[in-house]
């Protein structure tokens, strides 16, 4: 092989390498495109999913809101029996040390 021969075959294989790393250089842009998509995409999802949580738990505090209004016997009875079953337990463990 001659010196011409040389030259030009390394630069064709710099000219190959160039666009390889081009090449890379727009597959890697590519794929930090689609991850920055799928993100934005499930930040979509979880914000809607927290919206729709939000909704449905005010929709809950405001039915035990009016029922506790409504009833507010009931509930008193039901938070004391609940108190003295846990005071009782709770002595029930004390008691044993």
């Amino acid at each position: 092989m001659t010196n011409d021969q040389i030259t030009k075959k390394l630069e064709s294989i710099t000219k190959e390498f160039q666009e390889l790393g081009s090449q890379i250089a727009e597959l890697t842009e590519m794929s930090t495109e689609r991850l920055e998509e799928y993100k934005d995409g499930a930040m979509k999802e979880v914000h809607a999913a927290v919206a729709d949580t939000a909704k449905e738990a005010k929709k809950q505090v405001k039915v035990a809101d009016e029922y506790v209004h409504e009833n507010p016997w009931a509930v008193v009875a039901g938070v004391s029996i609940v108190g003295l079953v846990l005071g009782a337990l709770l002595s029930q463990i004390t008691s044993k040390k």
